[in-house]
């Protein structure tokens, strides 16, 4: 069998980087000896320039802005009112969360009093016999100076795992009181180190002020008290302390300290573009007939997606170049098909929105209204144009503005709220009630930036609260003469009652009826003695505060509810009631006024039960019809 012979120019591709790496190993065997000092001195002085822009790095990178945050965490006003009890964790806590975002790497975030007490973030469970007073945090916070202290690594006490802790004190008052700190892991720290590009062997490191490293590149130093020192073996430098203390050291092995030469820069340029240059000439038609194929194609793609051109298949040949082609018609024609769906059905959407016999509405976090549809805008008295372009905030929409302030508390909360009652203004300033039903979705429109959007609709429900407010009155109204019935009276006794309880109170209670009033009934009419109870029931609710409660007990007899009143006011307002309907103007055929017969029970604290003061003010009652009617008794 024949083994065809490789062409000239194919030998030569092949021979002239061979003969062109073998002259350029012997120009370094040549240069390598006189090179090797000057090598070596530049090595370590750049691994010194790299000890020193680490340590750079990591004060301007890590360090400041985990002090900073800590200084702004000491100054919080809302650490301040914490700690004197006047808002609860969770409002500290949501503030810590919002540091923890800005800053990632934080483990714990927590605070620490001269008392012991100690409240942190996120949860998690402390030892029983834990002391926030003998942690390093803690000593380095209250011995502080000038700023933030920083701890050696230690092991945390919830997980366990090993952290670096930086505490800033906490004064008040011109007195250190405590101390505020965050539990730190070392991941931002670990990205830092392992992008430093050292030569091969080399390892670089964090050391505390002690100079034991407690994180770097190679395993086998941490935990060592110390990193060996410099010598013929292992060349180490470490830069200037940060302002926390701590060095950044570099070690290599110093064989490894002169694996390239910068005298021999030049030489190995010249030889890689001779290189270059044969290559070049041998590739360049392969290179340009590529580049060809590969402007035709994004040609393709362009006028494809521009200007939604129809599929074509540019190439015949099967190759890379038409397999792209081919896949790329795959997946336009399946996009393509997707939007057209997509696109029916947004149309659908919004042709059910905006004909939908319910307010459809869109805003932003901030207000700024996004979209409503023509019956929203109905309910609010405008047009859909005039409420896209008058309504700058739906904020002015509530009657009340801490609804809002409420309603997206809960939104941000749940992710949705439902059937929420609350009252909005009209465009002619007329309150009604809607009930609305909202969620929270992300803004995924272009230039979004992962804002939040408000959706949801509303519906007028006026009238169904005004009939239930109506229904509400109505069970606790006596419906011939205004006044409160037997239930709203019970309902407010018992109220009174637990009240006087618990301050001691003196609670009053006067029973009374009409004095014959079945005689007024028989011989003048019913409608003479309904009108006769409607002019008495008004002229005990103009006698009476506000807080105390007329009533109607059923027939002629009436009660009257009077809380934090003497047993002398009490005796004061029977007598001027008495003397008012004696003196009313009389309803049609009814010749003179009738009188009243009033009992009187007072009580004060927990001698106030109701059934006890009925029962004596009633008794009282009958002992002023005994004695002759027309009068008041005190029971």
């Amino acid at each position: 069998m024949r083994i065809p012979r490789l062409s000239r120019p194919l030998l030569l591709t092949i021979l002239v980087p061979i003969g062109g790496g073998i002259l350029m190993l012997m120009l370094v065997l040549i240069a390598f000896e006189s090179a090797r000092g000057v090598a070596i001195e530049e090595q370590e002085r750049k691994a010194e320039e790299i000890v020193e822009l680490t340590a750079s790095t990591i004060e301007e990178l890590w360090i400041a802005p985990r002090r900073e945050a800590i200084e702004t965490l000491a100054d919080s006003r809302t650490l301040e009112r914490r700690i004197e009890g006047q808002v609860p964790f969770d409002a500290l806590a949501r503030e810590w969360r919002v540091a923890e975002d800005l800053l990632r790497g934080y483990f714990f975030i927590y605070y620490g009093l001269r008392d012991g007490t100690i409240e942190y973030y996120p949860d998690g469970e402390l030892p029983e016999d834990f002391d926030p007073r003998g942690r390093p945090w803690y000593e380095a916070g209250m011995s502080a100076e000038g700023g933030p202290a920083w701890t050696s690594p230690y092991e945390e006490a919830i997980t366990g795992e090993t952290v670096v802790s930086t505490a800033a004190p906490i004064d008040q008052g011109g007195e250190r009181i405590g101390v505020i700190s965050t539990d730190i892991q070392f991941d931002g720290l670990k990205a830092i180190l392992e992008h430093i590009e050292l030569p091969t062997g080399g390892s670089v490191f964090l050391v505390d002020e002690s100079g034991r490293p407690f994180i770097g590149t190679d395993a086998a130093y941490i935990g060592r008290d110390r990193l060996p020192p410099s010598g013929e073996e292992l060349f180490v430098a470490s830069s200037e302390p940060m302002s926390n203390g701590w060095r950044a050291s570099v070690t290599i092995p110093r064989p490894h300290l002169a694996e390239s030469f910068a005298d021999l820069l030049q030489p190995i340029m010249v030889a890689s573009v001779l290189i270059l240059l044969i290559g070049g000439g041998i590739t360049s038609l392969l290179v340009g007939r590529t580049a060809s194929r590969a402007y035709r194609l994004a040609g393709y793609f362009q006028r494809t997606l521009e200007q939604d051109a129809p599929l074509q298949e540019v190439f015949r040949t099967r190759d890379e170049f038409s397999l792209l082609n081919e896949r790329f018609n795959e997946v336009l024609d399946q996009a393509r098909r997707t939007a057209e769906h997509r696109l029916a059905q947004e149309r659908a959407f919004r042709f059910l929105v905006e004909q939908a016999p319910v307010g459809f509405f869109k805003t932003n976090r901030q207000g700024e209204l996004l979209y409503i549809n023509p019956h929203c805008a109905s309910l609010l008295g405008y047009t859909q144009d005039e409420a896209m372009r008058e309504i700058v905030s739906v904020r002015e929409l509530y009657a009340d503005g801490t609804d809002r302030d409420r309603f997206l508390e809960e939104l941000l909360a749940h992710g949705e709220v439902r059937n929420r009652k609350m009252q909005f203004l009209k465009r002619c300033g007329e309150t009604f009630w809607i009930s609305m039903t909202a969620r929270l979705r992300e803004d995924t429109t272009a230039g979004g930036a992962g804002d939040l959007e408000l959706e949801g609709f509303l519906v007028d429900v006026t009238k169904e609260v005004e009939e239930r407010e109506s229904l509400v009155q109505m069970a606790e109204r006596d419906p011939l003469t205004g006044a409160g019935n037997r239930r709203a009276f019970d309902t407010a006794a018992e109220a009174v009652a637990e009240r006087a309880h618990a301050t001691g109170q003196q609670v009053a209670l006067i029973v009374f009826d009409v004095d014959h009033f079945k005689a007024i009934n028989d011989t003048y009419g019913h409608d003479a003695g309904d009108a006769l109870l409607r002019q008495i029931a008004e002229l005990g609710r103009y006698r009476l505060r506000e807080g105390d409660l007329f009533a109607r007990l059923g027939g002629d007899e009436f009660a009257v509810l009077l809380p934090g009143t003497s047993h002398e006011a009490a005796t004061r307002l029977a007598e001027r009631l008495r003397a008012d309907v004696r003196g009313m103007p009389l309803p049609g055929p009814v010749p003179e006024p009738p009188t009243l017969s009033l009992g009187i029970a007072v009580r004060a604290g927990g001698e106030v039960q109701i059934p006890a003061l009925f029962k004596a003010a009633d008794s009282a009652m009958y002992e002023a019809k005994q004695a002759g009617r027309d009068r008041w008794s005190t029971g």
